[in-house]
């Protein structure tokens, strides 16, 4: 009797033994499959988890991933040299980064598909990568062998006297133009030219802007000056209603530079991601910009 309950235990904890083994092979395949569909998310899906959060899953069931990508635009303005320039300014990064050979700027875009590079990043620019190839169907005429550039728009002649201002400046020595013209034109315009042709603005800042914001910064410091101002006037553009969403020109680059930059918008780089003291001099530096350009 006593060895017919030994057998009987030893073939129970047999089955136990079994059972447990069985179990932790079957969590360790689930676990195997489940970092295999991440793995797929990451490197092929242009939804982000951010984005599924954004969204009910109900609602997300419904949709189609593409409806949660922007559409691209078709048209910006009725001056076809002043159109051009808002096409090529609002996805300049999508006509280098397809471009069959790079240019600086898509040699920085290809860094970030290396294994260096942070998960975040990469999820961020094969998000964009997902807007680029829409981009490259609605304007094959944007993609050069070595990417689009200001010199091929000389042949598109201006129709408005903005235009015409722009034009000069970009291909030859035109008549001065003052501050408060520039600001206007923009304002009349479109605000993502703030973003865009941050250069009209180049000298005013050395002439004018840099030395008041020395006194005002109190730094001598002329590189970190620059970068502040430039933080300030892009967030002064967003501010106007230029586009400063998470698939921004203004987002995208500062993406490709820094991981931690690769968010839903540029107010939150500017809130979330500087230090205190470089958010007190972007503040000041906002102020000042607000009284230049809106006075």
């Amino acid at each position: 009797m006593r060895k017919i309950n030994l057998v009987l235990i030893l073939v129970g904890l047999v089955l136990l033994l079994y059972w447990l083994i069985n179990t932790q092979e079957s969590k360790q395949t689930k676990n195997f499959i489940d970092s295999i569909k991440n793995e797929e998310m990451i490197n092929y899906k242009p939804v982000t988890e951010q984005l599924k959060k954004a969204v009910p899953s109900s609602e997300l069931k419904s949709k189609k991933e593409d409806s949660i990508i922007p559409k691209v635009k078709t048209f910006f303005n009725e001056d076809p040299f002043i159109d051009k320039l808002m096409i090529y300014s609002k996805y300049q990064y999508c006509f280098d980064l397809l471009s069959p050979q790079t240019t600086n700027r898509s040699l920085r875009l290809t860094y970030v598909y290396n294994k260096s590079s942070g998960e975040k990043k990469k999820r961020h620019l094969k998000e964009y990568r997902k807007i680029c190839d829409k981009v490259a169907q609605q304007y094959p005429e944007y993609y050069f062998e070595k990417g689009f550039s200001f010199k091929h728009l000389t042949n598109i002649n201006a129709t408005s006297v903005f235009g015409k201002r722009l034009h000069d400046i970009q291909f030859s020595q035109g008549e001065k133009y003052t501050l408060s013209k520039k600001v206007t034109d923009i304002k009349n315009t479109s605000p993502d030219l703030f973003l865009s042709l941050n250069y009209l603005f180049y000298m005013d800042f050395n002439e004018v802007f840099k030395w008041d914001l020395y006194e005002l910064l109190q730094t001598n410091n002329s590189d970190y000056i620059w970068t502040i101002y430039n933080y300030a006037q892009d967030l002064y553009a967003c501010h106007q209603g230029a586009d400063c969403g998470r698939y921004s020109t203004v987002v995208i680059n500062k993406c490709i530079l820094n991981d931690a930059f690769c968010v839903n918008d540029f107010e939150t780089i500017v809130k979330m991601k500087l230090t205190k003291g470089q958010q007190a001099d972007i503040a000041i530096t906002y102020e000042y910009l607000m009284g230049v350009f809106d006075e």
